[in-house]
């Protein structure tokens, strides 16, 4: 495909050398750029297709600066740096770009990565396009139906969320000439999980007396506005609703938008708990889906008949059933929810997604639940973990090989790639693939087909894959360990997975859920309870394993306790004395250090099998083994002599 490209680069030959290496290729330079405010206007009059983008241009201005006009006018961009320093990547990542470029350029990784970035930014607007028409349909579905608006009003918060993110929302109806107001408030309890209130019980919930006004009310002048991090903390300066959601909510953010249908105006307020989570494009979202949602409000307002300043009904819950491959995913944290909202956005999509999380966060568990809720939930679903298999044995593992490619090949065999043939591939510790094997890997990825061992023929391959690790791959990348190209291939759509310390609501249920399964196990139902002080114990616990060492701590627990009730002193030694002795100033990987020479201590340096560290820590062996190379323990800081 041969597109126009807008180069934007400060130094003359480099940009040159560029320009000569598309137009070799077939494309069209449009124009060469040296300054943000050149490229701008470059980007207007030219419309190109791409733009490679330097990061540090001429007087110190940042190329990352330009990332967010480019992706309000829909231009895919790749940025070129001359460091692969894990700082530069960091800032990069931030912005989205669609690929990554590392100076002095050569031809093949040019042309490679514009072919990588095309497919990801295809995907990434046909992603966006099937939200938009998910969301239509939906919305279509309440306008056209004749539902009661109680049920209009408690499947309304679930279509807005899969648009623009959030944890409160309300919607208020303005009457011109008047001092009448209608509005209702949603706030968000878990996944598909909303209680529907009106303004007496929001004051009654937030505290009587207190102004519910909104200091961020929009003339509908104004189509909408953003306010993140310092614009919303200048909102709750003052009285007003910003303040007390703050306050009651742990709200971070907003945003509002405006609609006028007909003769009344309609202000949509959306807010949320992290503080950085809006951004342009959701104000685009909603102007794209502007008619649709006049024509709801329309309803909405014809619906509900009192012209009351205050809503006198009950408060309601809006509860919608969640999808059943999700049951699994327990808890309702807000930083649980957030991963739950994509799993439901990219599942039925051919995009590829890369799960990021440390070890024992559930990333198998994410990878199986996106496989089942896509449209090739009826094929396999085939995993394969990189760290376990030998270097020299994955490439066959992988790909396949001929009867008699290496020693010991006395058979043809299949690989798993194959094997997931219109399913679903996951490629478990993708960060520790070897390098040689991640070259094949990307060129399977982007030809969709691939060689056997020891073979000349080709194979086609309709093969979906999702792909984990608990590495940084930008450090690997910096480190020369992992290919950029490959990273930006996998990396079209990240989920990072929380680690239960930063979760610990969702504790008690993961407890009690591990309590009922171990003690259904081992028939010993009805199952204990855990005390109040136990769970408060398990809630101040730092939790290095994450979910897989809760759940092998409570396993104990059911087997050695035969009380109905778990107590405190029924808990093993949970032991956060790296987290207590250790400075402020360690770093993490200190206090993890500090924790599984502790651990291993106890265990008198034994680290797999029964009473083995990587027992303890709920991690598998050879993690753990990797985890103490890692950080550089020694056998003389925990063997007792």
């Amino acid at each position: 495909m041969k597109e126009h490209v807008l180069i934007v680069e400060d130094e003359y030959i480099l940009a040159n050398d560029l320009r000569l290496l598309l137009e070799q290729a077939g494309h069209k330079v449009c124009a060469i750029a040296d300054t943000l405010e050149d490229a701008r206007e470059a980007v207007l009059k030219y419309r190109p297709s791409w733009v490679l983008l330097d990061i540090l241009l001429q007087d110190n201005a940042m190329g990352t600066d330009l990332a967010g006009f480019l992706t309000e006018q829909g231009v895919g961009f790749i940025y070129i740096s001359a460091s692969t320093d894990q700082h530069i990547l960091e800032i990069a990542k931030q912005t989205q770009p669609d690929g990554f470029l590392v100076k002095p350029v050569r031809e093949r990784d040019l042309l490679m990565m514009l072919d990588i970035a095309r497919s990801k930014h295809v995907q990434h607007q046909e992603l966006a396009s099937q939200r938009k028409l998910s969301v239509h349909q939906q919305l279509q579905q309440l306008i056209s139906g004749d539902l009661p608006l109680e049920q209009m009003l408690a499947l309304m918060p679930g279509i807005f969320q899969s648009l623009v993110p959030f944890d409160f929302m309300c919607y208020e109806f303005l009457y011109p000439g008047t001092h009448l107001t209608k509005s209702k408030s949603f706030v968000r309890t878990g996944f598909h999980e909303y209680q529907l209130i009106g303004k007496e019980e929001l004051a009654s919930m937030i505290g009587k007396g207190r102004s519910l006004r909104r200091q961020s009310m929009l003339t509908c002048k104004v189509a909408g506005d953003i306010y993140n991090h310092t614009a919303f903390s200048r909102l709750t300066e003052n009285e007003g609703l910003e303040r007390l959601l703050h306050q009651r909510f742990d709200i971070n953010s907003c945003l509002h938008f405006c609609l006028s249908p007909g003769k009344i105006h309609v202000q949509l307020a959306l807010y949320h708990k992290q503080a950085d989570i809006y951004k342009s494009s959701h104000l685009s979202l909603l102007a794209d889906t502007q008619k649709d949602l006049t024509a709801l409000f329309n309803k909405i307002q014809v619906a509900d008949s009192s012209f009351a300043t205050t809503n006198k009904k009950q408060a309601m819950p809006s509860q919608q059933v969640a999808p059943k491959h999700l049951e699994g995913m327990l808890g309702k944290s807000p930083a649980l929810l957030r991963v739950l909202d994509d799993i439901e956005t990219v599942a039925n999509t051919p995009v590829s997604v890369l799960i990021l999380g440390e070890s024992g966060t559930g990333k198998e568990l994410v990878a199986r639940s996106i496989h089942q809720l896509s449209s090739r939930r009826h094929h396999p679903f085939v995993v394969v973990n990189c760290a376990t298999l030998p270097a020299e044995l994955i490439e066959s593992e992988l790909f396949g090989h001929e009867k008699g490619a290496f020693t010991g090949a006395i058979d043809k065999r299949t690989g798993k790639f194959e094997l997931a043939n219109g399913g679903t591939l996951f490629l478990d510790e993708i960060g520790e693939m070897p390098l040689p094997l991640q070259a094949k890997l990307l060129r399977v990825l982007q030809e969709r087909e691939l060689e056997y061992v020891g073979g000349n023929k080709l194979v086609k391959v309709d093969v979906r894959v999702l792909a984990a690790t608990n590495k940084h791959l930008e450090e690997e990348v910096a480190e020369g360990r992992f290919r950029l190209d490959l990273f930006f291939r996998l990396n079209i759509y990240p989920v990072t997975l929380p680690p239960l310390r930063d979760r610990k609501e969702d504790i008690p249920i993961l407890s009690k859920a591990f309590l009922e399964q171990s003690a259904a196990r081992m028939g010993r139902l009805p199952a204990p309870a855990l005390s109040t002080e136990a769970l408060r114990t398990l809630q101040t616990y730092q939790w290095p394993g994450n979910i897989r060492e809760l759940e092998n701590l409570i396993e104990r627990i059911v087997i050695r306790c035969r009380k109905p009730v778990i107590s405190k002193a029924d808990l093993p030694e949970l032991k956060n004395k790296m987290l207590a002795d250790a400075g402020a100033d360690q770093t993490l990987s200190h206090k993890e250090a500090a924790h599984i020479i502790a651990v291993l201590r106890k265990c008198n340096g034994k680290v797999s099998g029964t009473g083995g560290a990587a027992e303890i820590l709920g991690l598998p062996p050879s993690t753990l083994t990797s985890r103490i190379k890692k950080l550089g323990i020694t056998k003389d800081l925990y063997f007792r002599h």
